[in-house]
């Protein structure tokens, strides 16, 4: 049975490079450290996948390392897609009135010392609301990323 492909052999196949070719934009990783850690034989530094996404020009390589890779970024890092800013303008709208539709109860919430049975479930709520908010903003970072790749080709 044929072995699933990480996703840094998917990445550097996807910029059409071969390893030797990788080892050599890369300039500090060898064609055999790039094999261990396509192989899985080998943790990857997360300098080399710093350089990595860089060489193989892949806006999402390191979210998606630190999203299914690495423990702490599997607790804390947002997993982010590729939409469309139109698409991702919708979903910022939608959650900024929806975080202005809470916005009486968090003030109340704030500034009464008694702990209100609502606050919980208003503070949870708008921390969702945040976090949605900054997976966007993740998604635009990625946006401006990929045209500055774009501007650095032509």
């Amino acid at each position: 049975m044929k072995k699933q492909k990480s996703i840094y052999q998917l990445s550097r196949e996807q910029a059409g490079l071969t390893r030797r070719a990788a080892a050599d934009r890369l300039g500090f990783v060898s064609e055999g450290r790039i094999e261990k850690i396509e192989g899985g034989k080998s943790q990857i530094d997360p300098a080399e996948v710093l350089a990595m996404e860089d060489a193989y020009k892949d806006s999402v390589l390191v979210n998606r390392h630190c999203t299914h890779q690495c423990p702490i970024g599997m607790k804390t890092v947002p997993v982010l897609r590729k939409r469309t800013p139109a698409e991702i303008v919708l979903e910022v709208l939608f959650l900024s009135d929806t975080l202005n539709g809470l916005q009486t109860g968090l003030i109340a919430g704030g500034y009464d010392p008694q702990w209100p049975a609502e606050r919980e479930a208003v503070f949870s709520q708008a921390a969702e609301v945040l976090t949605a908010l900054g997976r966007c903003g993740g998604e635009i970072r990625l946006l401006l990323r990929e045209e500055e790749q774009e501007h650095e080709k032509n």
